[in-house]
């Protein structure tokens, strides 16, 4: 566990289960793209599992954010929770870039920041449980 507090939680109340538990986040820096200048690089913990994405045992500690509502921002996050675009940044130099450009990007989930945990898990725990209990459902009467 990181001794630095988080900036904020991320976490998704969208239905995307590799982002339903409230990850802590951290800021890095602001990074600019093709088309945006307000993308945020974070780094989170705990990391995303890397084998989905062909990264083999690797996993991903690295993510970008960025608003997903015209108006909204977050330099400085005015609104919580922010409603993000969930992406991770192809290639192990985001950290020493300042630009990122669309073909590294790969889109991962709609999801928010939270100021607290607390905030994050008493949204997205209804989702999840949902989630949860229609899994069980599809195994217990899939038969014929």
């Amino acid at each position: 566990m990181s001794p630095v507090s988080p900036d904020f939680y991320l976490a998704s109340a969208e239905g995307y289960g590799k982002f339903e538990e409230p990850r802590r986040a951290y800021r890095i820096k602001r990074l600019n793209g093709d088309v945006r200048d307000d993308y945020l690089l974070i780094r989170v913990s705990p990391p995303v599992i890397g084998q989905p994405y062909g990264l083999g045992a690797k996993d991903i500690e690295y993510l970008v954010v960025c608003t997903r509502f015209k108006g909204d921002t977050l330099f400085p996050i005015n609104d919580w929770p922010a409603h993000v675009h969930i992406v991770w940044p192809r290639g192990d130099d985001i950290i020493s870039r300042d630009v990122i450009h669309n073909d590294e990007l790969h889109s991962m989930a709609w999801g928010e920041l939270y100021r607290t945990e607390e905030e994050a898990r008493n949204s997205v725990e209804p989702i999840a449980r949902l989630n949860r209990e229609t899994a069980y459902r599809r195994t217990r009467y899939s038969g014929v």
